[in-house]
């Protein structure tokens, strides 16, 4: 079980430099692991990165474990760009703010990323031990470990 050291709403704010929406702190607050369906939202998407990343931390021990990203084949490039595109923000408004801790960031991120483990292939796997999902269906044939940890 994964355990961090602040809340997820709190990490989203440190991460990104802007608050969570509502609907973001919806999944922060559920215990759930991402959200449901199939169109594109940026909101949603978002909001399934930061828990992704935010679970790779191992509380306090400043250490990584790996975390599974599960995202559909129609939606991986998609998905792959707004991660990219909002990383990119990220780290440009930190820059701005800080340089050092903008160094430390990117150190911490490219670490947390290399634990963030990207993929669609989940139909035929045992639930992974921690994990995070965008746009599955919460109906078959996602498995049902899958869609009933989804909003």
């Amino acid at each position: 079980m994964y355990t961090t050291a602040v809340h997820t709403s709190v990490f989203h704010r440190k991460l990104l430099l802007q608050e969570a929406t509502p609907l973001q702190i919806e999944l922060y607050d559920s215990g759930l692991s991402g959200f449901s369906g199939g169109e594109e939202d940026v909101e949603k998407l978002t909001a399934v990165f930061v828990l992704g990343i935010h679970k790779t931390f191992e509380g306090l021990s400043n250490r990584f474990q790996n975390v599974t990203f599960a995202v559909p084949r129609s939606h991986d490039a998609w998905a792959i760009s707004v991660m990219n595109s909002r990383l990119k923000e990220a780290l440009h408004r930190h820059k701005a703010e800080n340089q050092k801790l903008h160094q430390a960031l990117k150190t911490t991120l490219h670490q947390a990323l290399t634990n963030l483990k990207i993929g669609g292939r989940v139909l035929n796997i045992d639930e992974p031990a921690v994990w995070v999902s965008y746009g599955f269906p919460k109906s078959p044939p996602t498995p049902e470990w899958l869609s009933k940890k989804l909003l």
